[in-house]
């Protein structure tokens, strides 16, 4: 359902209520792919929030909270959360950081405008990081989360953070 109402929101987001200019975008390769990783971003984070949820039910130590729950998720990966985009695993990290790792199978970095995709991603994973009920236990604590791609061969594409000062 939550997953649903993400696509949903997502197309909505990205296109208005036009589904012809949905359709369009599908069928253009290079922004089909952007879209994809938009939707990763906010299913990855509510994949995240789930192990968020179940190892912050604990009094907090954070480094110890980010340490479990990094630890449960990655036992779940690396999991394809579409037919573009992986979530190879999660690190925690100093200075209260939790790191997101993802691959973009289906694309190399050369033939992108990394900064084009994170103009479009990080407002969307901001948003969800600010509203999601399920990430409330990161914002209580000030985790700051990062989110890192890397292509099909492993080469860096891009990175972006978030944190609760973005608010």
């Amino acid at each position: 359902m939550h997953v649903v109402v993400a696509i949903s929101l997502l197309r909505r987001e990205i296109f208005g209520n036009s589904l012809e200019q949905f359709n369009i975008m599908v069928m253009s390769a290079s922004k089909y792919q952007i879209a994809i990783a938009i939707l990763s971003t906010v299913i990855g984070t509510m994949i995240g929030s789930v192990g968020v949820g179940e190892v912050f039910s604990r009094p907090p130590n954070v480094d110890t909270l980010l340490r479990e729950t990094s630890n449960e998720l990655n036992k779940k990966l690396p999991m394809m959360l579409d037919k573009e985009t992986r979530l190879d695993t999660t690190i925690p990290a100093p200075n209260k950081t939790f790191i997101y790792k993802y691959t973009l199978i289906n694309i190399l970095a050369k033939d992108y405008n990394g900064n084009l995709v994170k103009s479009k991603i990080r407002p969307i994973a901001l948003r969800n990081y600010k509203t999601n009920p399920s990430m409330k236990p990161f914002r209580d604590l000030s985790v700051n989360l990062k989110y890192q791609y890397f292509d099909k061969k492993g080469t860096f594409f891009m990175s972006f953070d978030i944190s609760p000062k973005d608010f």
